[in-house]
């Protein structure tokens, strides 16, 4: 019964590197179900039935519920694009720009703080463009 702890090790090992090889997380849930079995051998080495329902239930898990929540959080439509991709966009201030204080664009739907260039004030509603950034902060030009 120890050559099973092996077995499954071995198991998890190789289907955890043929998910670097073809990704979808379908490997993955079976790798870590084959790993989760490994450590039900060693504390009940003589019922195999539970080492396989271990790995059944694992994967089952990991396959249905953990998989569809990394593959939207790894969904590149989900994220806010960053602000170098924003130069030229226009907006619309939500929150006017006043002296050094930072005001609030709305830009593509997604809300931004924003400076003034060269000091220059917005006012709500102001159509605006974008036209530098610094850090999550852009730099704002009031459209004419």
């Amino acid at each position: 019964m120890e050559n099973l702890f092996v077995v499954w090790i071995l198991a998890g090992v190789l289907l955890l590197g043929m998910e670097l090889w073809k990704t979808g997380l379908f490997n993955a849930s079976l790798g870590f179900g084959s790993l989760a079995a490994s450590g039900v051998s060693v504390f009940l080495p003589h019922h195999p039935q539970w080492e396989v329902l271990t790995f059944l239930a694992v994967s089952f898990v990991l396959f249905h519920f953990v998989r569809p929540l990394v593959k939207k959080s790894l969904d590149h439509e989900n994220f806010l694009p960053g602000p170098e991709n924003l130069h030229g966009a226009h907006g619309i201030l939500q929150e006017g720009i006043v002296g050094n204080k930072l005001g609030t664009v709305e830009v593509n739907g997604d809300l931004w703080s924003c400076i003034g260039e060269a000091g220059h004030l917005g006012h709500e509603g102001d159509l605006v463009r974008v036209v530098q950034h610094f850090g999550t902060v852009l730099t704002v030009r009031v459209e004419k």
